[in-house]
């Protein structure tokens, strides 16, 4: 009996000492986990997406940067995971067919330095350096700044080539922080190059968080040699206009010395000097060509604010189907500067405003400007009418037809037969004369009669 307790209890410390040989415990302390050489396994990509995060760098602006080093010509997309981010190295798009998106507007980028935060181009130095970059994009973040510098720069001057397809969308330009003085600039102030086809859609700017009544920023400036821009479904507001006495200087969208810009389908809201501006210039003599404005919600800020104002240097502005909803404090809708050119304003609705919705300041100029089918609701409809075409008064359903001297009526040859127009000195006869004091010229049968 003995012998066999004996036996039993060696096969237990046996069986007990053997289990304990099996049990596997924690390593003693951190452990390095090395990849392979020559590999391309790496927890900072995945095929032609690099997370930001993950590459070296002092801040999230050089980390961006590292990685669309990374990227190569091929181009690829860089993310930036959801999280707040400070950051004073300026993010650099400058590799053609490359993506900087954030992981929604929960990624909160917060710039800290004066200058810039975005450059869409090859040079911390616009202008300087400029180079082809094509396709590349900027979209689904927070920008925050400290209300100085710019938040997105799209540099536009190029040695060679052009920039084609840029897109800047679904940014979210919050109340955090003080913003910029130009919250998304597209061009530079080079005489070299245009910026083409290009994007600015779906974001969202909130201009003067400090609600400052000195405060001169811009939300969407386009300074020069823009072709073929898009400015689309943006909310573009001044903040100011929530104040109790509102009255900053600051313009939501201008648009300058450029071509083919649209500005359609935004809601744009309380800008001191302008909601939109066209073709007012600090370059000199730069015409701005064939920007379309349309479709947009258009809301006051203070009586001095100006829906729409065409510049001098504009040509073949066209404001078409917006609503703008005046205010009975607010002077003017719309602005004409004296020597702008073939402006269109049509198909508006256009609600009470203080003195006109229309302040026509042409005077010295032939200015064929055409004015129909609006929908106002006030006592006057046109302040001054020199330089206006055709127009077509809503209140009363009028008919105003364009007024020239007898010496300034064009060849009846070149009209059509069924043509009118005034001649403010013709004669009222059966062909038409000067030294009168003002008939209905026609043209019928190839000759102008005012009978």
């Amino acid at each position: 009996m003995r012998l066999i307790a004996l036996i039993v209890a060696l096969s237990v410390a046996a069986g007990v000492q053997a289990q304990s040989a099996d049990v596997v415990t924690g390593p003693p302390g951190d452990q390095t986990i090395s990849q392979p050489p020559n590999t391309n396994l790496n927890v900072n990509r995945f095929e032609k997406i690099r997370f930001a995060d993950q590459f070296p760098g002092s801040d999230i602006g050089a980390k961006v940067n590292a990685a669309i080093t990374d990227l190569g010509s091929g181009g690829g997309v860089v993310e930036i995971p959801a999280g707040s981010y400070s950051f004073s190295t300026t993010i650099e798009i400058n590799q053609s067919y490359a993506w900087v998106r954030c992981q929604g507007w929960a990624t909160i980028l917060t710039y800290t330095g004066t200058g810039t935060a975005v450059i869409i181009g090859n040079s911390s130095s616009p202008g300087i350096s400029p180079a082809t970059i094509y396709a590349v994009r900027f979209s689904n973040c927070t920008l925050r700044g400290q209300g100085s510098g710019t938040g997105i720069y799209v540099e536009s001057r190029m040695i060679n080539g052009y920039w084609s397809g840029t897109s800047i969308d679904h940014v979210n330009f919050d109340s955090g922080g003080n913003g910029f003085q130009t919250f998304i600039e597209h061009g530079d102030y080079a005489e070299g190059g245009t910026s083409y086809d290009n994007y600015i859609q779906n974001n969202r700017i909130l201009l003067n968080n400090g609600q400052s009544s000195s405060y001169s920023g811009v939300g969407i400036d386009v300074p020069m040699k823009s072709h073929n821009l898009v400015i689309s479904n943006n909310i573009i507001q001044d903040r100011e206009q929530n104040a109790t006495n509102p009255s900053d200087s600051s313009i939501c969208v201008r648009v300058a010395n450029s071509s083919s810009v649209k500005v359609i389908n935004n809601n744009i809201e309380g800008c001191g000097t302008a909601n939109v501006q066209v073709g007012l210039t600090q370059f000199g003599s730069l015409q701005t060509y064939g920007t379309l404005v349309m479709g947009n919600y258009f809301e006051p800020l203070h009586s001095s604010t100006l829906d729409v104002d065409v510049g001098k240097y504009a040509t073949g502005t066209i404001i078409e189907g917006n609503y703008m909803n005046g205010d009975a404090s607010q002077n003017h809708l719309i602005q004409i500067e004296d020597c702008s050119y073939a402006t269109v304003i049509q198909n508006n609705t256009q609600l009470s405003v203080a003195t006109s919705a229309v302040n026509n300041l042409t005077n010295s100029c032939g200015n064929a400007i055409t004015i129909a089918g609006n929908r106002f609701n006030g006592s006057t409809y046109i302040h001054g009418t020199t330089g206006i075409s055709y127009w077509q008064d809503p209140n009363t359903q009028s008919l105003t037809l364009g007024s020239v001297a007898y010496s300034n009526l064009p060849s009846a040859r070149s009209k059509p037969n069924g043509t009118l127009m005034y001649c403010s000195n013709c004669n009222i006869a059966s062909s038409c004369s000067s030294g009168g004091t003002g008939a209905i010229a026609k043209t019928i049968n190839g000759a102008w009669v005012c009978n």
